[in-house]
């Protein structure tokens, strides 16, 4: 059975369209503006020329970026600091959601309020800089992987989700010879996968 829709539904929905294609083209054109920005010769950039096609068609930006020594090494740093850092952080998060969602450890409040107040108040540029210099971590790998390593408010997600499964399961799991490692890497990974990572 067809239900008739009346006209303010049908103009409600011509609106949301009409809005969505505006923002569509909001957000998709700058990026389609640099894109042939790239192929388009300078002086038709600089004089306002190209809109919507490039103009003057040249390769020469691209030949100037591939020219470049460091390339390459960009493209590798940008993609270990990728691939090492969201590991780390997904180890960091979830070891440290796990723990806080054990509310029979001592000090479990305390250590809530600790890592809710990092999440609340930062310590700034100049003294995290500081401390990195002192730590000897600046220009190095290591430095930029444990700057953001851990986000407060993926632990707090995690802790929730930990904390939403029945305290029986786990003592199920304990009964059956399992220790907390492997309860934790297990129900790690189904977390991990009902977020589609």
């Amino acid at each position: 059975m067809k239900i008739k829709r009346t006209k303010g539904e049908v103009a409600f929905d011509c609106f949301n369209v009409l809005l969505m294609v505006v923002l569509v083209f909001v957000f998709i054109y700058p990026l389609w503006y640099t894109t042939i920005a790239s192929f388009s010769d300078v002086n038709s950039v600089a004089m306002g020329k190209v809109v919507m096609i490039p103009k003057g068609f040249t390769l020469e930006s691209y030949k100037q970026v591939f020219a470049t020594k460091n390339i390459w090494t960009s493209y590798a740093n940008t993609i270990f600091y990728a691939v090492e850092g969201t590991l780390l952080s997904m180890f960091l998060s979830s070891t440290g959601a796990y723990t806080l969602s054990k509310r029979h450890i001592f000090g479990h409040k305390l250590l809530t309020w600790f890592v809710l107040l990092s999440m609340w108040f930062g310590a700034g540029l100049m003294p995290t800089y500081l401390n990195f210099k002192n730590l000897g971590l600046l220009d190095k790998r290591v430095g930029v992987l444990f700057c953001g390593a851990v986000s407060t408010f993926y632990v707090i997600l995690l802790r929730t989700y930990f904390e939403s499964i029945p305290v029986e399961m786990e003592e199920s799991a304990k009964m059956d010879g399992a220790n907390d490692l492997y309860i934790f890497k297990n129900i790690s990974a189904s977390a991990f996968k009902k977020v589609g990572c």
